[in-house]
């Protein structure tokens, strides 16, 4: 069934499932969790399982991205959140007009795990290391907003094959970006969102950016400026073939034909 009531049981069964702290759990059942079409199975007043699917779209076609699936330690074994998945498709593929779905396997047994529910098509990416500069000048930046960066993502990346966020997810991207203790500049007619690395401090991590030949010296001088103790950004490159499996795709419609390339830049 759907859910879009039931905050506090939702809310318990992720702190059971997932390794979250309060300020994102605030995070998202405060902000986040009203982007979403969320299913449930309930048992009495618990949710013993969940998924979440977000909007999204590719070139003007409509999908959705399955987002929080789990299900409670005590019921897992019985296949409810395959009845889920199933559930949503039928659902947003009848009543919305979806035509495909994406996710992020959180390893690589579940990769194989939803290729067998029709999660065929493999989103691959790289990742490069770059050196921040080690002399450099202040670079000045603004904050981006919701509706910039849905602006410039589609500067930059209208014909690369992204997936298009609505600028409420942007907004809330952004919230998440600060969650992460990043940033998420504006600079001199470009962008860029990223956080440090939680795991090596002199890495800065890069999620999405306007990012060109002519201007990655201003966007490697402005991470600097912002945090000048750092050496290294990671930036993901996507692509259709080569490279980690990062995430999959299961489409409908006119996509059954032909295989897209999609990129993805952001959870």
């Amino acid at each position: 069934m759907k859910s879009t009531n039931n905050i506090v049981a939702l809310r318990q069964l992720w702190k059971q499932c997932f390794d979250a702290d309060s300020s994102f759990l605030d995070l998202y059942f405060g902000k986040g969790s009203g982007l979403f079409e969320t299913y449930t199975i309930e048992d009495g007043p618990d949710i013993i399982s969940a998924l979440s699917v977000l909007p999204v779209e590719y070139q003007g076609h409509r999908g959705g991205y399955i987002y929080g699936v789990c299900t409670s330690p005590l019921h897992r074994g019985h296949g409810h959140a395959i009845n889920l998945l199933r559930q949503a498709e039928e659902d947003c593929t009848k009543n919305k007009g979806m035509e495909f779905f994406i996710l992020r396997p959180a390893s690589q047994s579940l990769f194989r795990y939803y290729r067998r529910q029709g999660y065929s098509k493999t989103i691959y990416r790289q990742l490069r290391i770059l050196d921040l500069p080690q002399f450099f000048h202040n670079t000045p930046y603004k904050n981006l907003t919701g509706e910039t960066l849905f602006q410039m993502r589609r500067k930059y990346h209208q014909d690369s094959g992204f997936f298009e966020w609505s600028p409420a997810v942007c907004d809330y991207i952004i919230d998440y970006i600060g969650y992460c203790h990043g940033k998420a500049m504006l600079l001199q007619g470009t962008y860029i969102i990223g956080y440090p690395d939680p795991e090596n401090t002199d890495y800065f991590i890069c999620e999405e950016a306007g990012l060109t030949h002519d201007n990655t010296g201003t966007i490697l001088s402005a991470i600097r400026t912002a945090y000048p103790n750092m050496t290294k950004i990671i930036i993901p490159c996507f692509q259709q073939q080569a490279g980690e499996e990062f995430m999959l795709c299961k489409t409908f419609g006119c996509f059954k034909k032909g295989n897209p390339v999609f990129s993805f830049t952001m959870e």
